[in-house]
C-alpha cells in the first residue's frame, strides 16, 4: 500500500529559461553571451564564440536547437535538430561536452539537472515527464 502511494506522488517543477540560462552559461566557457530560449517543444541555446588568432579574430554567433527525447533519472536527453553556423560533429562535441553537466554524442545532448538549485530542493525522485512551454520547462518529479 505504502509503495503504491509513493509511486503516485509527484511534484511539478517549473524551470524558467532565465534560470536554465544562469545554470548553463557559466558551464560553457567557450561561449560568451549565452542565452537560452524555450519555445513550444524546442530549447534554443545560443552564444558567441571568438574564432581566430589575436589580431585576426572575430566573433561567430552559435545557435543550437534541440527537442526533448527522454528523461533518465534527473537528466534530460535531447535530440539535436539544428546547429548554426556549421553543423559538424567535431565542433559540436568540442563546444557541448562539459561533464558532468552537459554531454554531447552522436546528435544527442544530455543535460544533468541534478545539481540545479531548484531540483536539489526536491530530495527524492526522478523526472517522470517533461514539457517545453513558451519560456519554461515543466518537469514532473516523483518517486
Amino acid at each position: 500500500m505504502f509503495k503504491n502511494l509513493m509511486n503516485n506522488l509527484a511534484v511539478t517543477v517549473p524551470i524558467e529559461a532565465s534560470l536554465l540560462q544562469s545554470f548553463l552559461g557559466p558551464k560553457i566557457k567557450e561561449l560568451s553571451d549565452v542565452t537560452v530560449a524555450v519555445t513550444e517543444g524546442q530549447l534554443i541555446l545560443s552564444g558567441t564564440k571568438k574564432v581566430g588568432v589575436s589580431f585576426f579574430s572575430k566573433d561567430v554567433h552559435f545557435k543550437l536547437t534541440v527537442v526533448p527525447k527522454e528523461a533518465l533519472g534527473r537528466k534530460i536527453v535531447f535530440s539535436v535538430v539544428n546547429v548554426e553556423p556549421t553543423d559538424k560533429e567535431m565542433f559540436n562535441a568540442m563546444f557541448l561536452n562539459h561533464d558532468p553537466y552537459i554531454s554531447y554524442d552522436a546528435r544527442t545532448l544530455t543535460l544533468d539537472l541534478s545539481t540545479m538549485g531548484i531540483l536539489q530542493k526536491v530530495k527524492v525522485g526522478n523526472i517522470k515527464s517533461l514539457a517545453l512551454e513558451e519560456g519554461r520547462i515543466i518537469l514532473i518529479v516523483g518517486a
